[in-house]
């Protein structure tokens, strides 16, 4: 049995002293009845606790989330990390997500490289803003190798946000190999624009092929994935 408070020991041991009406009862017997309760029902209470979680999916239905800070107030990237840690430290997302979100940034290196090269090509063959192409049909060298490098790099955005989407859901679940199929597809895009940027068109197909495959890849994986949490819970 789990001691009452000091508070009500002590009005415990006076109402013991104290004394007694004509009918022969202590007149604090309510008080005494009180603080008997009080440490019974703490004697009977028991703790429980929330079993471990290994990720998000693994989390009961309708158990409530623990909370997470606050991202007011706060700059955006130190806002996710606040966020993304507190995630990771609640069992929400297991900790290999962290490779995930390390692909996912390198995605965004890439992005900025290929705007780079971009940048330097129109400079070399002064092309002003906000010519996208020079527009020769490939006549000359320069066409070429300018029109391929800003169509390696418009070619990457048009896939990069879908890819990224579908990367960072699909890790929740198996974050290892989400991570490592989306570093193959930067290196498959890396090839891409590496290649296209030569003035040679048929020299970006080996990356077309890597990052094609891992693109289509991925579409099928996070659908298998979606489906299979639909159906089977």
């Amino acid at each position: 049995m789990i001691a009452p408070s000091s508070t009500a020991a002590t009005r415990a041991g006076w109402c013991r002293r104290a004394p007694t009406n004509a009918a022969g009862v202590s007149r604090c017997r309510g008080a005494s009845l009180a603080v008997t309760a009080s440490a019974a029902r703490a004697a009977t209470t028991t703790t429980t606790t929330t079993p471990p979680t290994t990720g998000l999916f693994r989390r009961r239905r309708g158990s409530s989330p623990p909370s997470m800070p606050s991202a007011r107030g706060r700059r955006p990237f130190v806002a996710a990390a606040a966020v993304t840690g507190a995630a990771a430290a609640a069992g929400l997302v297991a900790p290999e997500y962290g490779f995930v979100m390390v692909s996912l940034a390198s995605t965004a290196a890439l992005l900025q490289f290929l705007a780079i090269k971009v940048v330097l090509a129109r400079r070399q063959f002064e092309v002003p803003y906000p010519q996208m192409y020079v527009g020769d049909g490939g006549a000359s060298e320069r066409g070429r190798v300018f029109d391929g490098t800003q169509r390696a790099h418009q070619n990457t955005l048009e896939t990069a946000p879908a890819q990224m989407i579908m990367i960072a859901l699909l890790g929740l679940a198996h974050p290892i190999p989400a991570a490592a199929a989306q570093g193959v597809w930067v290196a498959g895009r890396i090839a891409y624009g590496l290649g296209y940027s030569t003035g040679d068109p048929n020299a970006r197909l080996p990356g077309v092929a890597i990052s094609g495959l891992v693109y289509v890849l991925t579409i099928l994986a996070l659908a298998a994935e979606g489906g299979r949490m639909a159906l089977l819970g």
